[in-house]
């Protein structure tokens, strides 16, 4: 363990790990004995079937299980996330098997009981996919069956409104992202409808949603997200993790024309409704 610091309301903690073990150190950071976390409860899974790597192009390979994590509000059980970590990999052939592309995140921003479900993957697909480095096609017909692992240094910010993670990766720096993931509530600009104003909880990330990270020009701009539920139409603007943490702890506002989700060039706003059908706008 690097660092704990108990600011009032605010935990912050830090840890290193490579991203193979980023869950089980995470999960074993925010549990420990007198620094735990008060404002989410945690818990950790090396059994969900959504952390097993499968090739996508011959689903009977499979990989060990990767991990997942949830956390439930202490103060608003409403507010449930889910992380499932993962491996991008495709079937060669018989001589050389599963060949790996990238680690992702699958994540989740509902209670679904006794069932832990990444629900983003699940409704949206692939496109909600998080991946946390790029491996350039030139390198992947010449790295084979080899994982890339980088190694990072992780920053965990929690409060009773929001989850903040930060990592800086420390080896494979020319492929190794910094991982930015914002989970948690945001304000709306203007007065959301009683009957979903405590849905507009979101995920954003690091990574624009449904690019392909082999010769795209926006694989290294900030990530966009997704809201669990909203009234509001949704327009142009983009939210990034990094905007998000930072109206959180100013106590600034962020409305619906600030949530965009850019995949290939047609721009969509995706919202995740929870009184409806799952939609995408």
């Amino acid at each position: 363990m690097a660092e704990n610091q108990l600011l009032g309301a605010l935990r912050r903690y830090e840890f290193y790990s490579n991203i193979s073990n980023f869950l089980s150190e995470l999960f074993a950071t925010v549990t420990q004995d007198l620094y735990g976390d008060i404002h989410w409860e945690w818990n950790y899974y090396n059994n969900n079937e959504y952390a097993i790597p499968k090739c996508w192009n011959y689903p009977s390979s499979t990989g060990g299980n990767q991990g997942t994590i949830t956390a439930k509000n202490v103060k608003d059980p409403s507010m449930f996330f889910t992380i499932c970590l993962n491996i991008s990999r495709w079937w060669y052939n018989s001589s050389y098997g599963p060949w790996y592309l990238n680690y992702v995140l699958r994540t989740g921003l509902r209670n679904n009981g006794a069932t832990v479900v990444p629900d983003l993957y699940t409704n949206v697909g692939d496109v909600s996919e998080i991946p946390v480095h790029t491996v350039p096609q030139s390198l992947e017909y010449n790295m084979g069956n080899k994982q890339v692992n980088p190694y990072y240094k992780w920053t965990l910010f929690t409060t009773e409104e929001y989850i903040f993670i930060y990592g800086e990766p420390q080896t494979l720096t020319d492929r190794a992202y910094p991982v930015r993931l914002y989970l948690g509530r945001l304000k709306p600009f203007e007065e959301e409808d009683p009957i979903v104003a405590n849905d507009f909880v979101g995920i954003f990330g690091h990574y624009p949603p449904g690019l392909i990270d082999t010769d795209d020009e926006l694989r290294y701009r900030t990530g966009r997200g997704y809201v669990r539920s909203s009234a509001m139409e949704l327009q142009t603007h983009c939210i990034t993790s990094q905007q998000a943490l930072r109206f959180s702890l100013l106590g600034l506002v962020v409305g619906s024309s600030y949530l965009r989700s850019t995949y290939g060039t047609e721009q969509k706003a995706y919202v995740v409704n929870s009184s409806e059908s799952e939609r995408l706008f």
